[in-house]
Parts: structure tokens; sequence; C-alpha cells
């Protein structure tokens, strides 16, 4: 799972989900919590497996991805935040 974060007074995390051959991974549920708070949000990626969390509040997520017959994944420390 690729995660990327973009600055600024609020911030969006988007990425793409795809296995572990490289094939996207479309419907996968994509859970943002953020550290400290516990806030979550959660998305679906598109049938390319992107997805998309805009208007995030500065502060650090951890990002986890769940899908039917995969395993849970969690990226820990993505960071949205001012330059």
């Amino acid at each position: 799972a690729a995660v990327s974060a973009q600055t600024g007074t609020s911030g969006q995390i988007s990425g793409s989900i795809t296995d572990q051959n490289g094939a996207v991974v479309p419907d996968a549920t994509v859970t943002a919590t953020k550290v400290g708070t516990g806030e979550k949000r959660s998305v679906t990626s598109n049938s390319d497996g992107n997805y998309s969390f805009a208007n995030m509040s500065i502060g650090t997520y951890r990002v986890s991805v769940t899908q039917t017959g995969f395993k849970e994944t969690t990226v820990m420390d993505v960071i949205v935040n001012v330059e």
C-alpha cells in the first residue's frame, strides 16, 4: 500500500492499494486513525485501487487496509503537516 500526504493548513492522504503481485485491489476499506485522538475516517478504494482522504487535520495517522481474502495491512506514522 503506497501512501502520500500533502501539506497546508489541512492535508490529504492518498494512495493505491495493490496485492503482493502488484494487481490493484478495488473495494478495499481504508481507515485513517489520528494518533493521539483516535479520530477515524474510512473510505473505499475505487476500481483502480486508489483512495483519498481530503481535508485531513494536521497530525500523525495510522492507515490500515482491509479486504476480504487479504491480511490487514497497516502503515504507521503517516504525517500530515504544515510546511
